[in-house]
């Protein structure tokens, strides 16, 4: 798609506003329809219009499909420039405050329904941290050689990764997750392995991520401590998890855990229903 082309594709408001929504969380038709106030045939005329401008991937649910927004790697430096700026654009949409209302109330419910499918869609659909997902990857800049993502599932975060690292390794205990992940990433590492037993190298790594993993494993100790073998001096171990933590991996377990590891706790943040940390490794 051209330059302008994409402009017109994520100028238009309703599709700003979808553009918003499913940047804070991956949304099915009718869930835009019921936040937006609009028809679901009128959502998926837009849909259409962003998935053509290639800024929304998606990815089935059982008998839904899943809609989030995307940063295309192949934008040129203008338009990334541009796309960088796009919350300053959702920040001044008249319909923000009633949307986000809305959308609030969508999530809540999603959690007050029967799961339906494998565990891992369930999760994936309802997992709260895409608000801050960009703070996230921010942990891990500047642009490095190699990153870890333990716990990466179906590789969801690892386009993103992409752009600031060289290389980008994913460690998931599925080999159904990782086939979907090589499909979706071709030139990531995807390696099957426990979360706490890498079958990598001492200081490979220059950031590792452990996004929503470990409130989901029976030894989160195990998990952390392998995050720090791997890593390099000046390195940094990114964190997105539930909050409160549900295995007492706290605000005082990472200011406990930095001090006796010779690592400086950078980022200690919480919002509602999860934290956000980082750490870098002296």
């Amino acid at each position: 798609m051209s330059s302008l082309g994409l402009l017109k594709a994520i100028g238009e408001p309703v599709r700003l506003r979808i553009l918003h929504l499913t940047k804070v969380s991956p949304l099915t038709v009718n869930e835009l329809s019921s936040a937006l106030q609009i028809s679901q045939s009128n959502v998926s005329h837009h849909l259409k219009i962003l998935k053509e401008a290639e800024v929304l991937t998606f990815e089935k649910n059982g008998a839904s499909t899943l809609y989030s927004t995307r940063i295309n790697p192949e934008l040129p430096d203008e338009l990334k420039a541009l796309w960088n700026k796009m919350d300053v654009f959702f920040s001044e949409l008249p319909e923000r405050q009633s949307d986000l209302a809305r959308l609030s109330q969508i999530l809540i419910s999603r959690k007050n329904q029967p799961w339906q499918g494998n565990d891992f869609k369930k999760w994936r659909t309802m997992q709260p941290d895409l608000p801050h997902s960009e703070e996230f990857f921010r942990a891990g800049i500047p642009r490095q050689p190699v990153a870890v993502d333990i716990g990466c599932g179906e590789g969801t975060s690892l386009p993103q990764l992409q752009l600031s690292f060289e290389q980008v390794i994913g460690i998931d205990l599925s080999e159904d997750r990782l086939r979907v992940l090589k499909a979706k990433s071709p030139t990531a590492t995807a390696i099957q392995a426990e979360a706490g037993a890498l079958p990598l190298a001492t200081s490979i790594a220059d950031a590792v991520f452990l996004r929503m993993v470990l409130g989901f494993v029976n030894e989160p100790l195990n998990v952390v401590r392998e995050a720090h073998r791997i890593l390099n001096n000046g390195g940094r171990i990114s964190v997105i998890d539930l909050d409160p933590a549900p295995n007492g991996l706290n605000k005082s377990f990472w200011v406990n855990f930095a001090r006796e590891n010779s690592m400086t706790l950078l980022i200690y943040q919480s919002y509602p229903g999860i934290y956000l940390c980082a750490l870098e490794k002296i």
